[in-house]
């Protein structure tokens, strides 16, 4: 006796995969944006420690806000601040 079964789509489980870690970096980046809000003169180390992502990972997470236009660098690289656009 044969018993059917179903085989899973592997490209449904990346389309699934790639849509959980699209809301994960969309509350990582809602944290940054609500962090910068709060405090525009924020470091990057600042951000490792609230976050705890480490330096890669806010940084990271800045360039893909730059990219979207949400955010902007004011300034100089010690005395800038940031700039919520969007």
């Amino acid at each position: 006796m044969t018993i059917p079964f179903n085989r899973i789509n592997v490209n449904a489980f990346e389309v699934v995969s790639n849509k959980v870690s699209n809301k994960v970096t969309n509350k990582t980046e809602d944290k940054i944006v609500e962090l910068i809000r709060d405090n525009p003169n924020i470091t990057i180390a600042q951000l490792m420690i609230k976050t705890g992502l480490s330096e890669p990972g806010v940084k990271k997470n800045l360039k893909q806000l730059k990219d979207k236009g949400l955010i902007k660098r004011m300034g100089f690289r010690k005395v800038g601040y940031w700039e919520i656009i969007g």
